[in-house]
C-alpha cells in the first residue's frame, strides 16, 4: 500500500511532545517548518476619528510525518484518532470576587447564590477535568503498551 504523509500544526513549545507521540502510533518524521508572520496595519473606527495600529502574530510549526498503514498496528491508528479527537473540558466562567461582592452589597441571597453557584460549576469542572484526564493518561498508556 502507499504510503500516507499528513501535516499537523502545532504550537512551537509541544513541538518535541507532537513528534515523539507521533511517531509512538507509526509516524516516521519526514520535515519541521517554523511558521512565524507578524503584520502591523493601521485601523480607524467608523465611530471616531482616532486611528490605531493594530498587530497580528501568527506563530506555529508545521510538522509533516509519514507512514504505511498497513505496517501499523490498527489499535494504534484507532487510539490515535481517539486521542486527537479528545479535548479537554471548557473552563467555566465563574463570577469575578467584585461581582460577589457587590452582589453581597446590593442583595445578599443572590450573592449566596453566586458563591453556591461558583462552588457547583466550579466542582463539575474539576470532575470533568479529572474523567478527561484519566480518559488521555489511559489512551496514552496503550499505545505505550502497544509499542
Amino acid at each position: 500500500m502507499a504510503k500516507e504523509i499528513k501535516s499537523f500544526k502545532c504550537h512551537p513549545n509541544y513541538e518535541h511532545a507532537e513528534i515523539e507521540f507521533r511517531q509512538k502510533v507509526g509516524w516516521e518524521f519526514v520535515s519541521t517548518q517554523e511558521i512565524y508572520n507578524k503584520d502591523t496595519h493601521m485601523e480607524s473606527s467608523i465611530f471616531s476619528d482616532t486611528i490605531t495600529s493594530v498587530t497580528e502574530t501568527t506563530h506555529y510549526v508545521k510538522l509533516t510525518f509519514q507512514r504505511e498503514p498497513d505496517k501499523v498496528n490498527p489499535e494504534l491508528i484507532s487510539l490515535e484518532r481517539k486521542i486527537d479527537t479528545l479535548s479537554p473540558p471548557e473552563e467555566p466562567h465563574l463570577w469575578g470576587w467584585i461581582a460577589i461582592g457587590i452582589g453581597l452589597c446590593c442583595y445578599i441571597l443572590p450573592g449566596i447564590g453566586l458563591i453556591y453557584l461558583n462552588k457547583k460549576k466550579k466542582e463539575s469542572y474539576e470532575i470533568e477535568k479529572m474523567e478527561w484526564s484519566a480518559e488521555f493518561d489511559r489512551l496514552m498508556a496503550r499505545v505505550d503498551e502497544l509499542q
